[in-house]
C-alpha cells in the first residue's frame, strides 16, 4: 500500500501521470498488487488506484474528486510472466546473498502438489527461505521447519537411495499440499 499526501496549488497533470506510471512499474517489478491512496485538495498529483502484479489498473478514483472506491478483489494464480519475474528475482537475490558470503544458507521450497482446502498453496508456488519464514500456513511450516533447519546447517537427509540436502514434506491435512525443499548451493 502506498499512501500519498502529494498535492499541488496548481493542476499538475504531468506529475500525476509520472507518479501513475511509476506505480504501475513498481507493481510489475515487484510482482505484487499496489494500492495507492492520495489526498485531493487543492489538486491531486498522485492517483488513488489499485494495480495488479502485471501493471494493469484494476480501478482508479476520478482525479480531484472525493470518492469511495470499492473493488471486489479476488486472488488469482500468477500468470506465466508474473511467475517468471518473481522466480528469477528471488533466485538472483538468493545467489547474491550467497556470493556476498552471508552465512545463512538459502533453501528453495517448491509446492509440488497444491490442493489446499483454503486454496492458499498452489502447485508451482516457490519460496526462498533464509532467516525469515515465508508466507506458509503454520501447520505446513511446522512440518517443514525441522528439515529446513537441518539442511541449512549442513545436514544431508535420506532422499531415495542417497543422502542429499533436500527433503519432501506433506501437509498434515491429509497430504493435500506437498513441498520439495532443496539447499541452494554456492
Amino acid at each position: 500500500m502506498v499512501l500519498f499526501y502529494d498535492v499541488s496549488d496548481r493542476d499538475d497533470t504531468d506529475r500525476y501521470d509520472l507518479i501513475r506510471g511509476h506505480l504501475r512499474t513498481r507493481a510489475v517489478e515487484n510482482v505484487c498488487h499496489i494500492l495507492s491512496v492520495n489526498a485531493i485538495h487543492p489538486y491531486q498529483t498522485a492517483p488513488t488506484m489499485l494495480i495488479d502484479a502485471s501493471g494493469t489498473v484494476l480501478t482508479e478514483a476520478e482525479r480531484n474528486r472525493e470518492v469511495l472506491t470499492v473493488f471486489d478483489f479476488e486472488t488469482k494464480r500468477p500468470d506465466f510472466g508474473e511467475r517468471g519475474r518473481k522466480d528469477i528475482s528471488d533466485l538472483l537475490l538468493a545467489y547474491m546473498d550467497i556470493l556476498r558470503g552471508n552465512t545463512m544458507r538459502k533453501v528453495l521450497l517448491t509446492v509440488t502438489k497444491g490442493e489446499c482446502r483454503s486454496r492458499y498453496h498452489k502447485t508451482g508456488d516457490r519460496f526462498i527461505v533464509g532467516d525469515i519464514c515465508p508466507p506458509i500456513c503454520h501447520e505446513l511450516w511446522n512440518a517443514i521447519y525441522p528439515y529446513l533447519f537441518a539442511i541449512q546447517n549442513g545436514a544431508a537427509l535420506d532422499h531415495g537411495e542417497e543422502r542429499v540436502p533436500a527433503f519432501d514434506v506433506q501437509c498434515p491435512d491429509g497430504g493435500r499440499v506437498c513441498i520439495h525443499g532443496e539447499l541452494l548451493q554456492k
